[in-house]
């Protein structure tokens, strides 16, 4: 679609979520297994723009992807819905520490997040990209 709304095109008949857009592709998480990608929901998909060479990235279970400068941040289910990142190519699975959040936000070295753990819900943190310096936004 066009920014002004206009020439909409169905690039693939998937339920997705946290969809993220860098370099010509499309990044985003299989919502329901009713689409024939998986047997399982919650994957990490890639495609191009224009809808061709849609793809696994892993067998990761995850939810709030995003997806900045060759990276993908995410919270992997299979880890207690930890916090991790991982190239945009599947590689360099990195685990940033036991965060566990809602919702993934990346500004410049920083990844904003709302922690989850007990007796923190709802409030608001940031961690260095590389998994330093994990602390409470004022």
């Amino acid at each position: 679609m066009r920014t002004d709304g206009k020439n909409k095109t169905l690039l693939c008949n998937i339920d997705a979520r946290n969809i993220n857009i860098e370099d010509n592709w499309i990044y985003f998480i299989d919502r329901e297994s009713t689409n024939n990608l998986s047997k399982e929901h919650d994957k990490i998909y890639k495609m191009r723009t224009n809808g061709t060479s849609l793809n696994n990235i892993n067998g990761d279970k995850a939810f709030y992807i995003n997806v900045s400068d060759g990276w993908k941040y995410f919270y992997d289910e299979s880890d207690k819905a930890k916090l991790y990142k991982m190239k945009t190519n599947g590689s360099q699975k990195t685990k940033l520490g036991d965060v566990i959040g809602t919702a993934i936000n990346i500004l410049g070295n920083w990844i904003y997040y709302y922690d989850d753990s007990a007796g923190k819900v709802g409030k608001l943190y940031k961690i260095r990209i590389d998994g330093t310096q994990n602390q409470l936004v004022e």
